[in-house]
């Protein structure tokens, strides 16, 4: 089955003042505050429009940069600029973004999107005949820590228990197939 990315929503709006409170008063861009790239990066990837909301994003780490900001304090960001990249087909820039959020804070989003991405690739692999082995299992062990990761969101927890009963079913039905087979 086909799964898609997950984006960091959830919790945008407390993201936001969180944002603005980071580097209060600081500006980037001429008037543009960190929240209010960070509203813009979010209206633009709702509205579907990838590129602008990349550079919104991009703008944003960079002025949280400029101000010292702790790297786990805009790790939702990274995630969405993954999200992005992975939407326009960018594989290797999304799974930068989502492990580098994780090497700052664990969040299920961030682990629900490597496990989509491993899926992807692993068919990618295996000519889209087949899901590889190695990916469903490397997959379901990131659904396993998404399920148990420090911060959470409905979103990604039902997103990690839909991939992760996908892949066991694939893995049944792959030792039930190698075990017929050795008959």
């Amino acid at each position: 089955s086909s799964h898609g990315f997950v984006p960091y929503f959830s919790r945008g709006a407390a993201f936001g003042r969180r944002a603005s409170c980071i580097c209060s008063g600081s500006y980037f861009a001429g008037s543009s505050s960190l929240k209010e790239l960070f509203d813009l990066a979010l209206v633009q990837q709702r509205a579907g429009n990838l590129d602008e909301a990349l550079e919104a994003y991009s703008q944003f780490v960079e002025a949280a940069k400029q101000c010292d900001a702790p790297p786990g304090s805009f790790a939702e960001v990274l995630v969405n600029k993954g999200q992005l990249h992975a939407r326009r087909g960018e594989r290797g820039l999304a799974r930068e973004h989502f492990q580098e959020a994780l090497q700052h804070r664990s969040l299920s989003t961030a682990l629900v999107n490597l496990a989509v991405l491993e899926l992807a690739e692993g068919r990618l692999r295996d000519g889209g005949a087949h899901m590889s082995l190695s990916s469903v299992q490397e997959a379901s062990r990131l659904c396993r820590e998404a399920l148990a990761a420090d911060e959470q969101d409905d979103m990604s927890l039902v997103m990690a228990k839909k991939l992760l009963d996908d892949c066991d079913k694939d893995l049944e039905e792959t030792e039930e197939g190698s075990s017929s087979s050795g008959r």
